[in-house]
């Protein structure tokens, strides 16, 4: 039975990895605009706090704003912040106010899964030449 077990516990030690490699790699190591970072922190810690339960067919997961404040970390404060900012989001939204409290590999998977996400947004959208120089609120 535990060499069935093998590959699930080798995916979720890769994913935990890479998470943590694309932390240490792209964390931010100066904030350009410190209290638009520390707004965006505050957002996401009482965010995170917040969960909407969403029943799934043997169990439930949790879901919260925070993710918001994500996408305009992502796009105001670039991929870096957001990626720390998602990460600790899902940290808090898988320790604080649980009903049953879960293994940490599960959170570390999670705010994994969250950084991995938030580094192939941002090199898709550099990749396809995105710029936030070219959006516009105007009509033509």
């Amino acid at each position: 039975m535990m060499t069935r077990r093998i590959g699930p516990r080798i995916y979720v030690g890769a994913v935990i990895a890479a998470g943590c490699g694309l932390l240490v790699a792209f964390a931010p190591r100066e904030l350009q605009h410190p209290v638009m970072a520390a707004g965006l922190l505050v957002a996401t810690l009482v965010l995170s706090i917040f969960k909407l339960r969403l029943p799934l067919g043997n169990g439930v997961s949790t879901m919260s704003m925070a993710y918001a404040v994500d996408f305009v970390a992502l796009i105001v404060e670039g991929a870096s912040l957001a990626m720390c900012l998602g990460a600790i989001g899902v940290l808090i939204q898988c320790t604080v106010r649980v009903r049953r409290r879960q293994p940490i590999h599960r959170a570390a998977f999670s705010a994994a899964a969250v950084a991995i996400a938030v580094q192939t947004a941002a090199w898709g959208w550099n990749a396809l030449g995105g710029s936030l120089t070219t959006l516009s609120l105007t009509s033509t």
